[in-house]
């Protein structure tokens, strides 16, 4: 019995070695696996926080270009305001350009020097108030058409519109009517 015993223990002792090696083969593979885990979970968060630093950025663009928008639409709709005013204004200045036109074909068909002089001499002078007048009218035709160009050139280009745009019109008109010094020639 002896021999079986000691055949016991050396079989104790072998498998006690096996498992103290198994143990720590396991506890290295366990250890190498958890550093490995630790990085992969240290990658993850850095990855994590590059787009999460993304993400915000991105949001805070978007609050940027919302804004942008939003100019942009009260850009446009002061615009469409301005463009409305100048088509009621053309549209008054044509009309009056139309009367003027009506008055001065009235004019030239006055009767003649020999018949009465001095309706002839009242029709010429307001003939060259007419005349005046058609081209005062002619000129801030052309004024208002430049006004609709800068508009059209601010709204293309996105800019604000009032850094751009010479006096406006209504502005104009007044300095117009403080230099005219006949009475006939009103405007509204």
């Amino acid at each position: 019995m002896s021999g079986l015993v000691e055949t016991y223990i050396v079989v104790s002792l072998l498998l006690a070695v096996f498992g103290a090696v198994t143990a720590m083969g396991s506890c290295l593979v366990f250890g190498v696996g958890m550093e490995r885990l630790r990085a992969g979970f240290e990658v993850i968060k850095n990855q994590t926080g590059f787009f999460s630093d993304a993400i915000h950025k991105l949001e805070e663009k978007m609050v940027e270009v919302d804004k942008q928008v939003e100019l942009t639409g009260s850009v446009v709709k002061t615009l469409e305001n301005k463009v409305d005013v100048v088509d009621k204004q053309t549209s008054f200045f044509s009309d009056s350009i139309y009367r003027l036109e009506q008055k001065v074909e009235k004019i030239q068909e006055a009767p003649k020097v020999s018949e009465a002089p001095v309706v002839v001499r009242e029709s010429r002078i307001q003939a060259d108030r007419a005349d005046a007048l058609v081209s005062h009218a002619e000129s801030l035709l052309t004024e208002v058409n430049q006004l609709a160009m800068k508009m059209k050139d601010a709204n293309s280009n996105g800019l604000e519109v009032g850094a751009r745009l010479s006096p406006s019109l209504s502005e104009s008109l007044m300095l117009r009517k403080a230099a005219d010094t006949t009475d006939e020639i009103r405007y509204h």
